[in-house]
């Protein structure tokens, strides 16, 4: 328990020592609304069942723990780390079964390497540095621990309502900066255009829309990835998918005026990288000139 405590600490301590480094990636393309609801009501079963169902005294949670691990060790062929643990945790599970491995032995063999293994099924990219990857590892092995603690006092369904507790806050938190944004109106102006752009609620009530003609662009309510689509479709010079969007989920009212008779598209890219808004994906090595 302590141990689990001290990881989650360290963990956030770098999350904000790092935080401009948070960038997420890739939601997959789902909406914030279903995610929030698969991390909050289907993420906790399904994980605590998995990875904590040994302590249970259902002998059937436990087959379908072990039967969920082997499913998650498969899933992980291509992460040797994770891989391997996995390997390392149903080959223990399978030694206390067969009462190969006393109690004694197995609890600490099992709560450390599955600890470590949840931790790791987490993360988004195979790298390791003092970043995003860096607190999440830490905050999810901290997590495993005490998730194994409530397990083993406290019972499994006690370790999923925290665990779906645990996730309601950290989205809570992440709905409330989307709702209530406190950025200021922000005008740029370059070579051949002006652009402003300002964060709005989540949900505001009124219509997104998206009108453009041969010297403007507006964009209200809308996200970047919206301001991408238009501009995959407008503009050749530079893919989408050469850039990655800094907090994928908020929401902006945009404008573009240029100063001649055509839109520079590259203006968008320019400003917004300029802005930290979007970044380059580390597969792309083009520039911005």
């Amino acid at each position: 328990m302590k141990l689990g405590v001290l990881s989650l600490i360290i963990g956030f301590i770098i999350l904000f020592i790092s935080a401009e480094d948070i960038t997420p990636e890739d939601f997959g393309g789902l909406s914030f609304e279903l995610i929030f609801f698969m991390a909050v009501f289907i993420a906790p079963l399904l994980e605590e069942i998995t990875f904590r169902g040994q302590h249970a005294l259902n002998r059937n949670t436990r087959i379908v723990s072990l039967i969920a691990i082997i499913l998650v060790t498969i899933s992980q062929y291509s992460e040797w780390l994770n891989f391997t643990l996995g390997l390392a945790l149903i080959m223990v599970i399978l030694l206390a079964r067969t009462e190969r491995l006393s109690r004694d032995k197995f609890l600490p063999a099992y709560i450390i390497i599955n600890s470590i293994m949840f931790a790791l099924v987490h993360l988004s990219e195979g790298e390791f540095g003092l970043n995003i990857d860096t607190f999440l590892v830490l905050i999810q092995l901290g997590a495993g621990l005490i998730f194994n603690w409530i397990c083993l006092n406290f019972k499994l369904r006690n370790a999923i309502y925290f665990h779906m507790s645990w996730n309601f806050i950290l989205f809570s938190i992440l709905f409330f900066a989307l709702q209530f944004p406190f950025g200021k109106k922000v005008v740029k102006e370059t070579e051949h255009g002006i652009l402003s752009y300002e964060q709005v609620p989540f949900y505001d009530g009124k219509p997104n829309r998206i009108q453009m003609n041969s010297t403007e662009v507006t964009l209200e309510g809308q996200g970047i990835d919206a301001l991408f689509r238009y501009l995959e479709l407008a503009y050749k010079g530079k893919s989408a998918d050469d850039f990655l969007i800094n907090g994928p989920f908020f929401r902006f009212n945009l404008s573009y005026t240029s100063k001649h008779d055509t839109i520079f598209y590259q203006d968008f890219f320019e400003v917004l990288q300029n802005e930290e808004l979007i970044r380059s994906a580390k597969k792309s090595e083009s520039s911005l000139k």
